[in-house]
């Protein structure tokens, strides 16, 4: 991709809700991971628990749909290994990502209610840091280099209009985020904000450049990172390398 390779760590924004968590003094942190090709735009939801242990959250992601195109269903999952209802071996499928084409959003509702072998609830709940909540692949209506605003280049990059919030903050009867003792946290948690990068920028620097490659190199088999994975096939190898050779 021609044109000055970018990089966009969107501001924080704290979200306050309507709940104060009663027992529980954690912050749970929302944010996203977006990586872009000439054709389309990768993004993934991750929720941080911040040490607390989770059985629901609801996170929504804005865009621009005078820069992408609407998703299909197909187009947008949620983390059924982690988030699910029933027995680990026997999980049960519920609440696909909702797709808002009026106000072009997508909104996960994920939860954790988890069954023994007898049927009793274990109680256990989603806890770590980085753990995927979901992700969603959008087309772009354009090449263009999003660090640029064709419209009027005097004017600040939006990035593809990308936003996170709650995923039903504007109903303040809603709770999204609940830990196991059943403690709203919503009145904690913060919006950690979206990264954006060219996919293939591993180190996300701004730059496609040599030194992505070694950090491609270093990152397989560690945790998913989708500016390594610049091929888009869901995993990091040295496959991806070639990818950011090829884009060099």
């Amino acid at each position: 991709m021609n044109g000055k390779k970018t990089l966009l760590n969107l501001v924080a924004i704290l979200a306050i809700g309507a709940f104060l968590p009663a027992f529980s003094f954690a912050v749970v942190t929302y944010s996203a991971e977006c990586a872009w090709t000439d054709s389309d735009l990768i993004c993934v939801i991750y929720a941080n628990t911040g040490g607390d242990s989770l059985i629901s959250g609801a996170v929504a992601l804005s865009y621009s749909s005078d820069e992408l195109y609407d998703p299909d269903p197909a187009d947008a999952t949620k983390n059924e290994e982690t988030w699910f209802f029933g027995q680990s071996t026997d999980k049960i499928v519920y609440m696909d990502p909702e797709i808002d084409t009026i106000n072009h959003k997508i909104i996960w509702v994920v939860g954790r209610f988890e069954l023994d072998a007898s049927g009793v609830p274990t109680g256990v709940g989603v806890d770590g840091t980085r753990v995927e909540i979901g992700r969603v692949t959008l087309a772009r209506k354009t090449a263009d280099d999003p660090w640029t605003n064709p419209a009027d280049p005097s004017q600040p990059v939006t990035f593809f209009g990308l936003s996170l919030s709650l995923g039903r903050s504007e109903n303040v009867d809603y709770v999204n985020f609940v830990n196991t003792a059943g403690t709203p946290l919503d009145g904690s948690a913060t919006n950690g904000g979206i990264i954006a990068a060219e996919r293939g920028d591993a180190n996300i620097d701004g730059v496609l450049a040599f030194a992505d490659m070694f950090t491609i190199r270093s990152l397989i088999g560690a945790p998913y990172s989708i500016f390594a994975d610049c091929n888009g096939d869901g995993t990091v190898a040295f496959a991806d390398i070639f990818c950011v050779r090829n884009k060099l």
